[in-house]
């Protein structure tokens, strides 16, 4: 195994480690495993590593780019870990660029939506079954939830397969509720620390009204998993608020069309455009996703490129200058197939 390879799957057992921590396994195999691949590495680069749990969580919070290992860095820069949040927004992008979502928390999800489309063909009900899953999972008001309003959607669900497939996209509380607020903006769980609740996602900690927080409701017994509040949530409303405003406009929108083949398909007269909307924090990551797809195009198993234009959400645009132009700058030459615009 080269070197690049070795620093690859170091830096992903680690995130894989981080989840299960998480979600309550302490003492993590993959975690330890993850360890032990950064001790060998990190001599090899003549860097001290991190001696124990404690040293290597402390560790993990650091950006990579000072790890002082040029490897990690050429693949990776930013921090692993958050003291306050757990996995690092950049590390869960990392993570859902380079493993198969049946390695995290959207393989529920890309259950869904492989089960609707081998359904849809010969059913068309289920693109409205699927468009009603992802309303329902996209609204701040049951990002948190009673269990009674879980079932009574599920029996609204006529199939017995999909219906338990949806239960799967939410945990019970992993700890007391106590320990949480509601976030204003998107509906999740909001932690404290550093002297302040926080949101998992940094757009709502730049949106949310954090004075006079809402505690969790008593009767709420569910949460939707962390990833697929990072990852179908938060992107789903930009989604639903940018459908919104054409519709405003006078275009006509479909959402999650061809069971979420785009995000949006619009009309404009007899014009055709489908949209796709990527949330990713770090532009390169962005960048890693469109080369990978783009690569999918020139061997025939994907016509996403060609056929949708890309969306940088305004507020990542707005709170990191120049996000879009690097993004074009790294896919110089592809331009003319990949097509990413601004919100």
């Amino acid at each position: 195994m080269n070197e690049e390879r070795q620093i690859m799957q170091m830096l992903l057992t680690l995130i894989k480690g981080l989840m299960k921590v998480r979600d309550g396994e302490l003492l993590s195999p993959a975690l330890d495993e993850g360890h032990n691949m950064l001790i060998k590495i990190a001599r090899s680069a003549g860097v001290t590593p991190p001696a124990d749990l404690v040293a290597l969580c402390a560790w993990l919070t650091t950006p990579c780019c000072e790890w002082g290992i040029e490897g990690v860095t050429a693949l990776f820069k930013d921090r692993l870990y958050d003291w306050y949040g757990g996995i690092s927004l950049e590390a869960e992008e990392f993570l859902d660029i380079y493993v198969s979502p049946g390695e995290s928390d959207q393989k529920v999800m890309a259950e869904i939506v492989a089960y609707c489309r081998e359904k849809y063909p010969v059913n068309k009900q289920y693109q409205q079954y699927y468009s009603d899953i992802r309303s329902f999972v996209t609204n701040p008001e049951n990002a948190i939830i009673e269990k009674y309003k879980l079932v009574s959607f599920q029996a609204a669900i006529r199939d017995v397969t999909l219906g338990a497939l949806f239960l799967r996209l939410y945990e019970e509380f992993p700890k007391s509720k106590n320990n949480y607020r509601r976030c204003s903006h998107c509906g999740w769980t909001m932690t404290y620390a550093k002297g302040r609740w926080q949101c998992h996602s940094r757009t709502c900690n730049k949106e949310a009204n954090t004075t006079n927080l809402e505690e969790l409701p008593t009767n709420a017994t569910h949460r939707l998993l962390p990833g697929i509040h990072r990852f179908t949530l938060v992107p789903g409303l930009t989604q639903q608020n940018l459908a919104t405003r054409l519709r405003r406009y006078g275009y006509k929108v479909e959402m999650y069309p061809e069971v979420d083949k785009y995000d949006l398909r619009v009309w404009a007269g007899e014009a055709e455009i489908n949209l796709d909307v990527k949330e990713y924090n770090n532009p390169q990551h962005l960048v890693e996703y469109i080369k990978k797809e783009y690569e999918r195009h020139l061997a025939g198993e994907s016509k996403f490129i060609d056929h949708c234009y890309i969306v940088i959400p305004s507020h990542l645009t707005d709170r990191r200058s120049g996000y879009l132009s690097q993004v074009k700058k790294e896919l110089k030459g592809k331009s003319k197939i990949v097509k990413v615009i601004a919100e």
